[in-house]
């Protein structure tokens, strides 16, 4: 079993536009194209670029035949890593006990 670690980037963006062109409601006159009662204002835009930096964990389980030194199951996961020790700690476990519920040999029962 070993973890291994990722800095990711999350980016996002949005756009904003305000403003438009079209009929010149004001009768004042405007002088665009088209004519007197018809004309382009103008519009602005701006877009906002995100960045998130984040660290993206992977748990890798692997299962190996001794004798032929040969890999024969491998489980991997991966997800986001909490900037809180704690949870982290208490995630592996449980991963790993989720891992185990796929594993194709059932365990021995110690008979006692």
């Amino acid at each position: 079993m070993y973890i291994l670690g990722v800095v990711k980037i999350q980016k996002t963006a949005s756009t904003t536009t305000t403003g438009m062109g079209g009929m010149n409601t004001s009768r004042r006159g405007h002088r665009g194209m088209g004519g007197p009662d018809w004309g382009w204002g103008t519009t602005q835009s701006h877009t906002v670029i995100n960045e998130i930096n984040y660290i993206e964990g992977r748990l890798v389980v692997e299962m190996f035949d001794v004798e032929e030194n040969k890999l024969i199951w491998q489980a991997v996961g991966s997800k986001r890593i909490s900037e809180d020790p704690k949870k982290r700690e208490k995630g592996i476990p449980n991963k790993v006990r989720a891992f185990m519920k796929t594993y194709p040999v059932k365990p021995i029962k110690d008979k006692k």
